[in-house]
């Protein structure tokens, strides 16, 4: 899955179908790749405007995080025609680091897609019951407080019984 960040949106001075070099942020209100943490080898997923043309893709950074392969095109309306081809860049073309429905819900994750609620208790490790039902909790850290219940009316903290 491609990695996303946040508010990146530049300017794009490349010509061509080839990789991209980005530009300056397109506003004082948006970052470059750099700023938002992007290095090399990082996929994103990424989408070029250039005048009525646009392209959907995955891309791949490269050259200190100055530079993107356009590895792969998912989508693109080129002349007002549909399909999965790079637009030929003019060099004024604006790039936005975004993300698709596929990378925010996918259906095998989303327990809303669960058939019922036994399912979703299941999958979360929830045992069975009416109620959640828990062997122990980690709170914080792992290594730094656990809750147990080692039997019925009894709480221990960090392994020391808490009288109740």
């Amino acid at each position: 899955m491609p990695k996303l960040f946040d508010r990146v949106k530049v300017n794009v001075p490349t010509a061509g179908t080839g990789s991209i070099t980005f530009g300056p942020a397109s506003s004082t209100a948006f970052l470059t790749p750099t700023e938002a943490g992007a290095i090399d080898g990082d996929t994103v997923r990424y989408i070029l405007v250039d005048g009525t043309d646009f392209e959907e893709g995955v891309g791949t950074i490269f050259s200190s995080a100055a530079q993107m392969a356009r590895t792969t095109v998912t989508k693109s309306k080129i002349g007002g025609v549909v399909g999965a081809t790079k637009i030929n860049l003019s060099g004024t073309a604006v790039l936005a680091f975004t993300a698709s429905a596929s990378d925010i819900l996918n259906p095998a994750n989303n327990l809303a897609d669960l058939l019922d609620k036994a399912v979703s208790r299941t999958n979360l490790g929830l045992g069975t019951g009416a109620t959640p039902q828990f062997a122990g909790l980690e709170l914080g850290n792992a290594a730094d407080t656990s809750v147990t219940r080692p039997a019925a009316g009894r709480l221990q903290v960090e392994g020391e019984e808490v009288l109740t």
